[in-house]
């Protein structure tokens, strides 16, 4: 039974449209189907429209510095809630506009305009202070400035005017552009968003079961861990506020669920990956027979999560499909029997957790993600309908 090899855990014999691809062209098709190429492409539309408007209307002068206003403004234009996105991107041309103006009024004076130029520049950095949000209006303000500079000096405070208004302009048809796409492409960035967090916790798995590998880089893989986990942090984060922005329509519940599901697979992964650490530790010999299966468990879980993030990116999610067997069972199989549960419980034992029980641990924790994958790719696909009490 200890002997149970990697095809026992296999996937199955048709290889998923994930496993064909070879992983630089996976990783590839993961980055152009992500929600920052989508929100790339609304941008380079959104600034090429609004300068033909510009220019049609106003003439080429003043569509210069529109296009130079909605340069600025699209800066904190990330996917984002919708109720949100004007409060989100409103900042930037507020504080980017007068600074605009103010570099063009000292340009003449060498001595003023270096002034103004420190004491911006201390104060926009400053802004860095809050965090993510703050870094792309710090690099607004600056942009600004350099910009203005780079024009040729004013003749008049009448040319101040009409080159400030082009660029408060841009910024404004900006900012009407969008709240506008972003309304319409909310449906593909709550998909986009939570496909993206699957496979950075795919990635995850692949790390934790390479630290069941027999030579393993244990220091490296451990920080490599770390920083995984903050990205995956990261992601959902943003993946939060997106998908469970009003999940009022069925779509939108069950990607709110699947979203529940993929942070209960979380779960079970930081509790096993603490039973990898105390089992690598402290019963490393009694991990050398298993660690194959276990491994396996790992990366066929990962494998999963990533075909279904793929489907999602793809458009398909109805036909998700997570086509693995039970690895619960088939990892329990290979282990060493447990105690009937059936029978009295035993006495509470004090000391170091047992080696067998931590490894049956894990292989419940390692079924138990799998299971919440085939759960998500059910959801995706309609067969399962999304608990409303649980959602909400």
């Amino acid at each position: 039974m200890m002997n149970r090899n990697r095809s026992d855990l296999a996937t199955p014999e048709r290889p998923t449209l994930a496993e064909r691809l070879p992983a630089r062209l996976r990783g590839a098709l993961y980055v152009l189907l992500s929600q920052y190429v989508t929100n790339g492409l609304s941008v380079a539309i959104g600034l090429l429209v609004i300068l033909l408007i510009v220019a049609t209307g106003f003439g080429t002068a003043t569509a210069a510095s529109a296009g130079v206003g909605v340069l600025i403004t699209s800066m904190p234009d990330v996917a984002s809630p919708r109720h949100r996105k004007l409060t989100q991107m409103l900042p930037a041309p507020l504080l980017a506009t007068p600074m605009y103006a103010l570099v063009q009024y000292v340009h003449h004076d060498a001595l003023q305009l270096g002034i103004v130029i420190v004491l911006s520049t201390f104060g926009s950095v400053m802004l860095m202070s809050w965090g993510k949000r703050g870094g792309p209006i710090t690099f607004a303000v600056l942009i600004a400035m350099i910009l203005a500079i780079a024009e040729p000096a004013p003749d008049s405070l009448r040319q101040i005017a009409t080159s400030t208004g082009g660029f408060a302009l841009g910024c404004a048809l900006y900012l009407g552009w969008a709240v506008l796409t972003t309304h319409l492409l909310n449906p593909v960035y709550r998909a986009q968003l939570l496909a993206e967090s699957m496979v950075a916790f795919a990635k995850i798995l692949r790390l934790e079961a390479a630290r069941l590998a027999p030579e393993a880089d244990h220091p490296r893989l451990l920080t490599a861990m770390l920083a995984q986990q903050i990205t995956l942090a990261d992601y959902l984060q943003g993946t939060r506020d997106v998908v469970l922005e009003s999940p009022t329509t069925r779509w939108r519940q069950r990607l709110a669920a699947m979203l529940l599901a993929l942070l209960e697979a979380r779960d079970h992964q930081l509790a096993c990956d603490l039973d990898l650490d105390y089992l690598l530790k402290h019963h490393a010999s009694a991990s050398l027979l298993t660690a194959p299966l276990l491994r396996s468990g790992l990366e066929t879980a990962a494998a999963g999560m990533e075909q279904l993030a793929l489907e999602m990116l793809l458009g398909r999610a109805r036909r998700a499909t997570v086509p693995t067997p039970d690895l619960s069972e088939q990892l329990h199989g290979a282990l060493p029997a447990q105690p009937d549960a059936s029978r009295a419980p035993l006495p509470l034992t004090e000391g170091e957790p047992d080696a067998d029980a931590l490894l049956h641990s894990m292989a419940n924790r390692i079924g138990h993600l799998h299971n919440e994958t085939i759960r998500m790719a059910r959801l995706a696909r309609g067969d399962e309908r999304p608990e409303l009490a649980q959602v909400r």
